[in-house]
C-alpha cells in the first residue's frame, strides 16, 4: 500500500507555496524600485516574520515542531530560510554564503551540499554577501543595513553606516583583511579600512545611483552607475574619473576581467518591446566602450561575470544565465535554467555559481556548462514509498530517494505528473497533463508510455484495485469531456468506460473491490459503479 510520507510531501509542498510566493512578491518590488525609485512599496514585499520563511525548528523563538496526534513533522528539505537569495559569494569550490529576504544568510562549507544558517539581527533584504578571506563577511542590503561577521559568516552584527534608513545597498567588495567598499543609490559610496567595523562615506562627484562596483586590487576599481556612466579610479578612491559607456541606460553590473578587459551590463528598453539589457565592453581600461546588440533577455541584466576576455555569463530576472564567447557580440542559453538571475560567482578551477529569486542556486563543475540546482524545490504534487526507504516524488520531473527521504536524485528520462502508483516493488505507473500514462516494470529506473485512445484529455489521477485491473481520470478540455479510462491487463492497453458530458473535470477515483467504486468531478456529485 502507499506509505503515507507526508512528512516529507506536505513541507516540501508548503515550501514550494511560501517560496513561490516570496519569489513572485520580491520580484515585483525590486524591479519596480529600479523604475520609480521615489516610491516605497510596503515591506512585506521583502521581508517577512522568520517564523513564516525559517525551517521549523530554527531558534528558541520561533516554530518548533508542527504536531498532530502523537507525531512530530520534520522539515526534510531544503533545511533553509525559504526566501529569494539575491546575493552569492564563493571564496573557494567548497566555502560560500548566500543571503536574501528576510535578513537570510546561509552558508556551506562542502560546495552546496549541506547549509548551515547564519543568526542575523535583521528582517531586512540582504542584497549582496562578500569575504576577501573567509573569517569577515560583510552583507548589506536595504534599510540602511550593514551586517559584520568575525567567525567566518556564522553570526552577525549590524554595523553603522551613519546614512539614513532608507539607504539602500547594492554592491559590496572586500579587497583585503581590512579594506572594503559597498555602494548603493543616490550616489552612495562607503569605505572600510578596519574589516567593516567603521564605515566612511566617500563622495565621487557623480549624482546617479552606484549599482555595482569591482575593484582588481586596492587601487584599480569602477563603479557602474545610473545614467550608463563608469566611475574609475586608480588610487584607491582618492580621484575618480568619469566615463561615458554607451548609451545613457543605467550600469548594474561591471566586471573587471584584467587592468584592460572591463564588460558592463545593465537597463533594458521598457519602451522597446523586444529590447535587452545593455551590453558594452572596452579593451582599453575603460577609456573608451564598444556597444554590443543587447542581451536578449528582454529584462536588465543583473550581473555579468567573465572567465576569460572572451567568454563570460549575464543573468536576469525571467531569464536565467545567458554564455558569450565573443566578448558579448552575441549570447546563448549554455543549459535551459530559467532561474537564477541576479548574481553569479566563477571561481579559477571551473566551478561556479549562481543564484536569485526564489530557492535557485546553481553549480557547475569543472568549467563545462552542465549547470544543475542545488536546492530541491520544485513544485510537488505527489509522493510514493515502496518501502521505509525507496520512494518517489514527483513534479515536472521525477526524483528518487533511497534514505527515507533524506536525500533525492532526479531519475534520468523520468517522467513528471500529477499521480504516482506502485502496485509491488517494480510495477508503477505515473499518470500527466500530456494525456499519457507512463508504466514501469523495473522499479522506476525506465519508464515507456501506455496505449491509451486518443483526444481523451489530461490524466490526473490513476487506481489499481489488483496487478490487472485499474482505472484513471481525466479532466475536462475545450477539446474533450472528462473521462474514466479502465485496464484490465496491467496498464497496458487502455479504454474509455465512461465520458462526462457536463464539462466537469474528475478529481479523484477509488474502489473498494472488483465492483465498487467512486469518482469525484468538479461541479457535481461523485459517481458510483457497482
Amino acid at each position: 500500500m502507499k506509505y503515507l510520507y507526508f512528512i516529507w510531501l506536505i513541507l516540501f509542498l508548503h515550501t514550494g507555496n511560501i517560496a513561490a510566493q516570496q519569489v513572485d512578491t520580491t520580484r515585483e518590488f525590486i524591479n519596480y524600485r529600479r523604475t520609480d525609485i521615489n516610491s516605497q512599496p510596503p515591506t512585506s514585499h521583502y521581508q517577512q516574520p522568520k517564523e513564516q520563511v525559517f525551517p521549523l525548528g530554527y531558534g528558541t523563538n520561533h516554530l518548533g515542531k508542527v504536531t498532530t496526534g502523537t507525531g512530530v513533522w520534520t522539515e526534510l528539505n531544503p533545511k533553509v530560510p525559504r526566501v529569494s537569495y539575491f546575493g552569492i559569494n564563493f571564496i573557494n569550490p567548497d566555502t560560500g554564503w548566500a543571503c536574501g529576504g528576510s535578513g537570510a544568510i546561509i552558508k556551506t562549507t562542502n560546495g552546496g551540499d549541506d547549509w548551515s544558517i547564519a543568526e542575523t539581527p535583521v528582517n531586512s533584504l540582504l542584497f549582496k554577501i562578500h569575504s576577501y578571506n573567509g573569517q569577515v563577511v560583510i552583507a548589506a542590503g536595504f534599510e540602511n543595513t550593514i551586517l559584520r561577521s568575525s567567525d567566518g559568516g556564522e553570526t552577525f552584527e549590524q554595523i553603522s553606516s551613519g546614512l539614513s534608513s532608507d539607504t539602500k545597498f547594492w554592491g559590496v567588495q572586500m579587497l583585503n583583511d581590512t579594506l572594503g567598499w559597498i555602494c548603493g543609490m543616490y550616489q552612495t559610496l562607503l569605505k572600510t579600512t578596519d574589516a567593516g567595523l567603521n564605515w566612511q562615506q566617500v563622495f565621487p562627484g557623480l549624482n546617479q545611483h552606484y549599482w555595482d562596483l569591482d575593484f582588481l586590487n586596492e587601487n584599480y576599481g569602477m563603479i557602474a552607475c545610473g545614467g550608463g556612466k563608469v566611475l574609475k579610479t586608480t588610487d584607491g578612491g582618492e580621484n575618480w574619473t568619469i566615463i561615458q559607456a554607451g548609451d545613457t541606460r543605467a550600469l548594474y553590473t561591471i566586471e573587471i576581467i584584467d587592468s584592460l578587459h572591463i564588460a558592463a551590463a545593465g537597463e533594458y528598453l521598457t519602451e522597446i518591446q523586444y529590447s535587452g539589457g545593455k551590453n558594452v565592453y572596452s579593451s582599453d581600461g575603460g577609456e573608451s566602450w564598444i556597444t554590443n546588440p543587447d542581451i536578449p533577455t528582454y529584462s536588465d541584466a543583473n550581473w555579468i561575470a567573465f572567465e576569460d576576455t572572451d567568454k563570460g555569463y549575464s543573468v536576469s530576472v525571467d531569464e536565467g544565465l545567458w554564455e558569450t564567447t565573443n566578448r558579448g557580440q552575441s549570447w546563448f542559453k549554455p543549459n535551459e535554467s530559467t532561474s537564477g538571475d541576479w548574481q553569479i560567482s566563477l571561481l579559477k578551477d571551473g566551478t561556479g555559481y549562481y543564484g536569485g529569486e526564489g530557492l535557485f542556486i546553481y553549480k557547475r563543475t569543472n568549467g563545462e556548462d552542465n549547470w544543475s540546482k542545488i536546492f530541491l524545490n520544485d513544485n510537488f504534487y505527489d509522493v510514493y514509498f515502496i518501502t521505509e526507504t525507496t520512494g518517489f516524488a514527483l513534479s515536472g520531473s521525477l526524483y528518487k530517494s533511497t534514505d527515507g527521504g533524506i536525500n533525492w536524485q532526479r531519475v534520468p528520462n523520468g517522467p513528471g505528473g500529477y499521480d504516482i502508483l506502485f502496485t509491488d516493488s517494480l510495477t508503477g505507473y505515473i499518470v500527466n497533463n500530456n494525456s499519457s500514462i507512463y508504466k514501469t516494470t523495473d522499479g522506476g529506473s525506465n519508464w515507456y508510455l501506455t496505449n491509451i485512445p486518443e483526444e481523451v484529455g489530461d490524466v490526473r489521477r490513476i487506481f489499481f484495485i489488483n496487478h490487472t485491473t485499474g482505472w484513471a481520470v481525466t479532466i475536462w478540455s475545450p477539446v474533450s469531456n472528462a473521462k474514466i479510462l479502465k485496464t484490465t491487463d496491467g496498464g497496458e492497453n487502455w479504454f474509455v468506460q465512461l465520458e462526462d458530458v457536463y464539462a466537469g473535470s474528475f478529481t479523484s477515483i477509488y474502489f473498494v473491490d472488483s465492483l465498487n467504486g467512486w469518482a469525484t468531478r468538479l461541479g457535481g456529485r461523485p459517481y458510483k459503479t457497482t
